[in-house]
């Protein structure tokens, strides 16, 4: 979509944000435990916030990134597909197991 839409002068790119910190309760995939364990897991120490995420829009709407198109940007503390140790994050407790 990105080569598509170039010709207009649009750029085309997505925020893909991680395993996110939220406020207490509201839905949550994975269990309070186990987003301790993701932080304790992550590079950075820390998890994403909602604020976090947000702060990537403005900057690819800013004409400092006329020239970035076609990229996701990945907002997730070095978190996403991370292996530790060989504890892959699928080994995180879920709020809701799947069936």
């Amino acid at each position: 979509m990105a080569y598509q839409l170039l010709p207009s002068g649009v750029c085309f790119n997505c925020v893909a944000p991680g395993y996110t910190q939220k406020e207490a309760g509201t839905h949550q995939g994975v269990s309070n435990g186990g987003l301790h364990q993701a932080a304790d897991l992550a590079p950075m120490k820390n998890l994403v916030t909602p604020n976090d995420v947000a702060a990537a829009v403005p900057f690819l709407l800013s004409r400092d990134t006329a020239c970035i198109t076609g990229q996701v940007i990945h907002v997730d503390a070095e978190l996403d597909g991370l292996v530790v140790n060989g504890l892959a994050l699928e080994a995180i407790p879920r709020a809701y197991p799947s069936s």
